[in-house]
């Protein structure tokens, strides 16, 4: 009798003990990263996600309906109501992009940008790393690579207390002739982009840009300035909120024929000046999402884009702009250009604006394009081809006609 009660008891143990696995390998299949509970709160967030997108694109349909109706007002407001019906006060952020508006809600793993034309786009957030002052690269001279790290290893170079890329290869003495590739190959967030590529004549590419966080960047001045073997670049990632200064940023990408700035959020930036100067390969510039209420200096901007063709900067406020000089000039295969919006500050220079461009055939001024008598006409369009069509306003056509020497009789009024 003893030993079976003693047989019984170890068998109880063992189904003890066997219960007691299933038991931990089930919460496991259930609650573990790669769980059946964790799945199933991933799925269930991603299903909000999408209801969200789904329902900022049903009012982006009704706002467009009622715009025939006089009913929709300012999209802006428009999209402000419907977020707070969608989420709650203080459960969502818009923030206008030019024409555009950022939407981010809390909580969520996506957020949306609403675009002028009525499209809405979804993104992944980018998790956001704290800023540092220090970095670490290595250049494979072989291989023409400059490797590029947050964390120390061996043989790597430490770059501290600078706030640049300049000032890592000048101090280490890398020479940027011989860097065809940077591989930023962990998550880094330097505190300013000051310089940071400048004169990597043979970079081509830059592999894992998604690293390189800019959310603490104040200065994007000449950041990729002279990078003239660069013919493409995914700058989508980039959070340029806090960035004031821009001028010089593509100075001199000779060969740049593709780059999308649709989600650069320009706010803050002051300055702009000489910022696609001499990009000679650039086709057409998507500058509609740019908000430039506070930018002071815009002169040379597109100086010598010889190939563009079409430049959108139907968003652009110049009103405290004062340096507008030579902004067009040596754009040699430009036909068209409107800049109907730009509303011009009584004390800015306009020196040359439209120089050496000269297929333009078509230059739209618009209602907000005053010339004020500060402002030399000749000067302002020296270089104009002489059978131009210009729209304007009548004060400044008439300005024109009797300040000018230059031979320019077609125009359109708009009264």
């Amino acid at each position: 009798m003893k030993k079976e009660q003693g047989i019984t008891l170890i068998a109880l143990v063992i189904t003890i003990i066997v219960l007691l696995i299933l038991a931990g390998v089930t919460i496991a299949t259930l609650t573990g990263d790669n769980g059946l509970l964790t799945k199933a709160a991933k799925a269930k967030e991603s299903v909000k996600d999408g209801e969200i997108g789904e329902q900022i694109k049903l009012a982006c349909q009704e706002y467009k309906l009622g715009q025939y109706t006089g009913e929709s007002g300012d999209l802006y407001n428009f999209i402000q109501g419907k977020m707070e019906d969608l989420c709650g006060a203080n459960n969502y952020t818009l923030t206008r992009m030019g024409r555009n508006i950022k939407i981010e809600t809390a909580g969520r793993n996506k957020y949306y940008i609403l675009k002028y034309d009525g499209t809405v786009n979804e993104y992944d957030k980018i998790e956001k790393i704290a800023a540092t002052d220090e970095m670490y690269g290595y250049l494979d001279e072989e291989n023409e690579i400059l490797y590029l790290r947050a964390t120390p290893k061996t043989d790597y170079l430490q770059l501290t207390k600078h706030s640049s890329m300049k000032s890592f290869i000048v101090n280490n003495n890398f020479d940027t002739s011989k860097i065809k590739t940077i591989n930023i190959e962990e998550p880094v967030a330097p505190i300013s982009g000051y310089f940071m590529f400048q004169s990597c004549t043979k970079l081509e590419s830059i592999e894992n840009i998604e690293n390189l966080h800019t959310e603490n960047m104040t200065n994007m001045m000449a950041m990729f300035h002279s990078c003239n073997s660069l013919s493409s670049i995914d700058l989508s990632g980039f959070d340029t909120s806090k960035v004031t200064i821009m001028h010089y940023m593509f100075y001199g990408c000779s060969k740049l024929q593709n780059i999308n700035l649709e989600l650069f959020d320009t706010r803050n930036v002051f300055n702009m000046a000489y910022m696609f100067m001499s990009c000679a390969s650039l086709k057409e510039l998507d500058l509609s999402s740019f908000n430039t209420s506070k930018v002071t200096a815009m002169n040379h901007m597109f100086y010598g884009c010889l190939k563009v063709t079409k430049i959108d900067l139907s968003s652009f406020n110049t009103s405290l702009c004062t340096s507008l000089n030579l902004m067009f000039s040596s754009c040699s295969n430009l036909e068209e250009l409107d800049i109907s919006n730009f509303n011009i500050n009584p004390t800015a220079n306009m020196t040359e604006m439209f120089r050496s461009s000269n297929k333009l055939k078509r230059l739209n001024l618009g209602r907000n394009f005053i010339i004020t008598e500060g402002n030399n006409i000749d000067k302002i369009l020296k270089g104009v081809p002489s059978d131009i069509k210009i729209t304007a306003i009548q004060d400044t056509a008439n300005k024109l006609i009797d300040a000018s020497s230059l031979t320019l009789n077609n125009f359109e009024i708009i009264n």
